[in-house]
């Protein structure tokens, strides 16, 4: 839920979940839509998100996947820890 009230910020957030939804095949998380609330923060996830999942990246897929685990446990958030072990044993 967005709670910023700024008209260019809430239409510049919404811009970039769109463009979110399209690289990430159609969807977006709920922590995703939470960070809209900054969108020079969602900016930059989107961009970083962009550039870690095209298609000449240097680091393989299950490395990429692998590493955002190790970040999930360094944090300790489980979700992250479940959602990236899994699509790294799927790799």
């Amino acid at each position: 839920m967005l709670k910023q009230k700024n008209p260019m910020k809430l239409d510049r957030a919404s811009r970039l979940l769109a463009k979110l939804g399209e690289v990430r095949g159609g969807s977006v998380l709920p922590f995703q839509k939470r960070m809209a609330n900054d969108p020079a923060l969602l900016g930059a996830f989107v961009e970083s998100y962009r550039l870690c999942n095209k298609e000449e990246t240097i680091i393989p897929p299950k490395y990429r996947e692998l590493i955002l685990m190790a970040l999930g446990c360094a944090a300790g958030v489980p979700t992250t820890i479940k959602t990236h072990g899994r699509l790294a044993v799927e790799d």
